[in-house]
């Protein structure tokens, strides 16, 4: 399973934990990911994908950490004033709801 995100600008994580609970969710994460690049998230269920892209979004706060956007920390700034995007791998061709919504249930 993997996601991917189009940064259109410089990002930047320093540091970043999310706990849930007692839960560990994200530890000690720093990237530099440059303007423009394509970035992919790859692994297994569980290891924190969706955590850290729900944190860039601004949809998850970290419990410890700085999120930057071409050298501005928008750590506290709310998910609607972000501008990304994010393509989840299992919501391409094969998702049942996007079948039943074109008129094609179960094929």
């Amino acid at each position: 399973m993997g996601m991917a995100l189009l940064f259109m600008a410089g990002l930047d994580l320093h540091d970043i934990h999310k706990h849930f609970g007692s839960i560990i969710a994200a530890q000690n994460v720093n990237l530099h990911l440059p303007h423009g690049r394509f970035v992919c998230f790859l692994g297994p269920s569980g290891c924190g994908k969706t955590t850290l892209l729900r944190l860039i979004a601004g949809l998850e706060r970290p419990t410890r950490g700085r999120i930057f956007l071409e050298d501005k920390d928008i750590t506290d700034q709310p998910a609607h004033q972000r501008h990304f995007y994010a393509i989840r791998e299992d919501g391409v061709g094969g998702n049942a709801p996007a079948r039943r919504a074109r008129g094609r249930p179960g094929t």
